[in-house]
């Protein structure tokens, strides 16, 4: 057998210590990409775990003993709080109230179009993604911007009562047409435009902002430009940035490049939230090829991502200014994405 590495015996200890555990609830312990854990799971697979037709995991003799002499016996020395899945945010009784109006409100937004690679949080973690700003003091008096937005993360600010404004830009028409309808319905200072993100952000709009909120699409051109049109929006030093970013599609060597175009656009991490929102499916996701890949039907949601808040620290200067060039590369699509846009036609 090929030398085992850390991240296969950190697989095999959760496999361990959570009995009844799928390949999809499996994938929520870790933070590797969609084609690392499969060829993980592949290879665990030869003599170490069993996977059944539903895809539940279970350790064969030999993988116990792995475990038993490489990591130590089953019971887990654990901390993690099992309350709030281990994220420190959950819906409180002071958030209730958004939350229960975001739920109703919610029910009006246009379904997912796979065309446009949408996917939405769970309606908990919009606002739980809320909260976080909030924490920050993001949300106060502060006018916010948000690239792109079918989670509809502008709604569930607006309703705290807390921003001074909200705008969306958006390419999703039937998704602006809600967000106006429910803003005028609700007389929230809320508005949304329709833009397409190769676009600059309109001269208008420009450094007006104290806030940014995104989830880029996961290839690297495609978080250079989502981030330089929030950034383009900030107005200096002090304001700041949320992007929601996987594992699953972005590899620690792309999380490496990242971290050196926020450096080089004058932002630093001040913090990374791992596993923080959900993603339940779409409707469409039988296309996606972590299905066919893994050969099961999922069990939980998998899809989660990590909130990043950055803040800009000098400048900032976005590294796209002008009309993005096409010819730089796919936006959409690259070798790690195995879900959204990654899906089989």
């Amino acid at each position: 057998m090929a030398e085992l590495s850390s991240y296969h015996l950190h697989l095999l200890n959760t496999a361990a210590t959570n009995p009844g555990v799928t390949v999809w609830k499996l994938m929520n312990f870790q933070h590797e990409t969609l084609p690392v854990y499969n060829d993980a799971i592949n290879f665990l697979k030869t003599s170490l775990i069993n996977v059944d037709k539903d895809g539940k995991v279970t350790l064969s003799e030999e993988g116990s003993k792995v475990v038993k002499e490489r990591i130590g016996e089953h019971e887990q020395y654990g901390c993690k709080c099992t309350t709030c899945e281990g994220r420190g945010y959950a819906v409180t009784p002071l958030s209730k109230d958004v939350f229960d109006k975001f739920q109703e409100i919610i029910k009006g937004r246009p379904p997912p179009n796979e065309d446009y690679d949408q996917t939405a949080m769970s309606d908990a973690d919009a606002v739980i993604r809320v909260g976080f700003f909030h924490e920050f003091g993001d949300l106060l008096n502060k006018e916010l911007l948000m690239i792109g937005d079918f989670d509809c993360l502008c709604i569930a600010a607006a309703l705290t009562g807390l921003p001074k404004r909200i705008v969306v830009f958006e390419i999703d028409t039937r998704l602006i047409d809600f967000i106006n309808k429910v803003a005028k319905e609700h007389n929230l200072p809320l508005e949304a435009h329709t833009w397409d993100v190769r676009q600059p952000l309109p001269e208008e709009y420009q450094g007006k902002f104290d806030l940014f909120s995104c989830d880029p699409v996961e290839t690297v051109e495609g978080i250079k430009l989502y981030m330089s049109r929030g950034t383009q929006g900030l107005r200096g030093v002090g304001s700041t940035g949320y992007i929601g970013l996987t594992s699953l599609e972005a590899g620690k060597k792309k999380w490496y490049v990242i971290q050196k175009i926020l450096f080089d656009m004058g932002f630093v991490i001040t913090d990374c939230r791992r596993s923080f929102n959900g993603y339940p499916d779409p409707g469409y996701e039988e296309t996606y090829d972590i299905y066919e890949k893994l050969g099961s039907t999922p069990d939980c949601i998998w899809y989660w991502a990590a909130c990043l808040r950055v803040e800009v620290v000098e400048g900032p200067t976005p590294i796209v200014s002008g009309v993005y060039d096409d010819s730089k590369g796919n936006i959409y699509v690259d070798d790690e994405a195995w879900a959204t846009g990654g899906t089989k036609k």
